[in-house]
């Protein structure tokens, strides 16, 4: 457990950005709970053990909105999206001055038992880091909020291959489009179908030739998501 003196205007800064991406966040009693269990995050939930001392809670806080970022957004595996929540609370939280290093080093130790887990996932841990850090930074008057983050919609498996349709689809996240399952799974058939049209059109044209497509006849309308050309 993290004792000690919570940074007050972390801990309201990080409730603003919470408000801001849509989350919902509870600090209602769960006496069914596992006492051992501090916090939890669940697609746009984050609960925060209440009977917990104030720094503990912002500790946990960081680490269930670094989750936010690790599997809703980037939608990094659950494994390596533990090691880089924990991780980047504790980066977050000393940025701020706020040190959860007595409760993170452990924690992070347990899910990343392999140093090459952590070594690769150094790069994910800068990017959530970097994010979360840069939001709370963002100066908000009482009419300006933080910018929305959407989620990454799940990706049909086929589609999870293909990087330059998953970055596709995260820099429309980004943009701010709500992206539903379904949604994504009609903007892959149709990626899919355009890229099948235009390697026959280039088989036609240059028969010799084996085409390089990376879904070529697929472009973004003015709605943000995918039109046939």
């Amino acid at each position: 457990m993290l004792t000690g003196e919570a940074n007050e205007e972390l801990f309201g800064k990080v409730m603003a950005l919470t408000k801001a991406q849509g989350l919902e966040v509870s600090f209602e009693p769960r006496p069914y709970q596992d006492p051992s269990i501090k916090g939890q995050y669940f697609g746009k939930s984050i609960w925060v053990k209440p009977d917990e001392p104030r720094a503990q809670q912002l500790k946990t806080l960081l680490h269930e909105v670094a989750h936010y970022y690790s599997e809703g957004v980037f939608q990094i595996p659950r494994r390596d999206a533990e090691t880089i929540a924990e991780s980047a609370a504790f980066a977050i939280g000393a940025h701020f001055g706020f040190d959860t290093g007595v409760r993170s080093f452990p924690y992070v130790a347990l899910w990343a038992q392999d140093k090459k887990v952590l070594e690769l996932n150094l790069g994910s841990i800068r990017r959530v880091t970097t994010t979360i850090i840069e939001a709370l930074e963002t100066k908000m008057s009482s009419q300006q909020l933080l910018p929305r983050v959407g989620v990454m919609p799940k990706l049909p498996p086929e589609a999870r291959g293909d990087i330059v349709f998953f970055e596709y689809i995260r820099d429309l996240v980004r943009l701010g489009e709500d992206i539903s399952d379904e949604e994504a799974r009609r903007i892959w058939e149709a990626w899919e179908r355009a890229r099948k049209q235009e390697t026959k059109r280039r088989a036609v044209r240059s028969p010799h030739l084996l085409p390089a497509t990376t879904g070529a006849g697929f472009f973004v309308g003015q709605s943000g998501k995918g039109a046939l050309q």
